[in-house]
């Protein structure tokens, strides 16, 4: 019986004679099987202190990617004032995956895709809806905090809303970030964290968004694409911008 070593990219049946090595075809290598997370860009903070809405957030298990294939990635930028953010994507033969980005809202610490939040009083101003709360109304001399966002499988936090800002004349008790990348309003412009998809605070951007894929360490072979490293039994890709996650020779 012939032993099968995986080398590198490619594969090589070793021969039993002395001194001779036969090559043949490789058995082709097995399908990945991912788990994957995407995330939209934060929208912006409004001009009139409250904080913006994260991106939205996909994720999911067990998507097979098989040998020699590919997916495209699409990653969101962080809205500015006036504007929604973009979202991100991750496509493949058969499945696209959409993170939208987060919307502007006409109130304070409403969902990203609604236009119910709660409208912050007076002076006080209520903070940006996270992936998976609301933000919370703003009250006198007390500005609203961010919704949290959206935990993965990686422990951390995605997609959390901006805290509220702009108290006249100065906040006296700014709204907290939402936790996942939500702006933190210790003034009239904090953005979003980029690659969390955080909502911006006051006048602040929001964050771009990411898309990440990973897949067990007990694979026979890694992809490419991304920024590559190992954690946990686990081999991540990670994308902060735009790019392809081929998986072949």
């Amino acid at each position: 019986m012939p032993l099968i070593n995986y080398i590198g990219n490619r594969q090589e049946a070793l021969g039993t004679r002395v001194g001779v090595v036969v090559r043949g075809p490789a058995p082709t290598p097995p399908a990945l099987i991912l788990d994957y997370i995407v995330v939209g860009g934060g929208s912006a903070g409004k001009p009139s202190g409250t904080g913006g809405a994260g991106g939205g957030v996909i994720s999911g298990s067990a998507v097979t990617m098989s040998f020699n294939s590919s997916i495209s990635i699409i990653v969101g930028a962080g809205g500015v004032s006036g504007s929604n953010a973009a979202s991100s994507s991750m496509s493949g033969s058969s499945f696209t995956f959409r993170g939208a980005g987060g919307a502007v809202t006409t109130k304070s610490g409403g969902p990203q895709f609604f236009d119910d939040g709660l409208t912050g009083p007076g002076p006080s101003n209520g903070g940006g809806a996270g992936s998976s709360k609301n933000g919370n109304n703003g009250s006198a001399g007390q500005n609203g905090d961010g919704g949290t966002g959206s935990v993965w499988l990686n422990g951390i936090y995605y997609a959390g809303g901006g805290g509220g800002t702009g108290g006249e004349p100065n906040p006296l008790n700014p709204g907290n970030p939402g936790l996942g990348g939500g702006g933190f309003s210790t003034g009239s412009l904090a953005d979003g964290v980029n690659g969390l998809g955080g909502g911006g605070s006051g006048t602040g951007r929001g964050g771009s968004g990411s898309v990440i894929v990973r897949y067990t360490t007990g694979s026979l072979r890694m992809a490419q694409g991304g920024t590559q490293f190992e954690s946990g039994g686990y081999f991540y890709h990670q994308f902060t911008g735009s790019g392809t996650l081929f998986y072949g020779y």
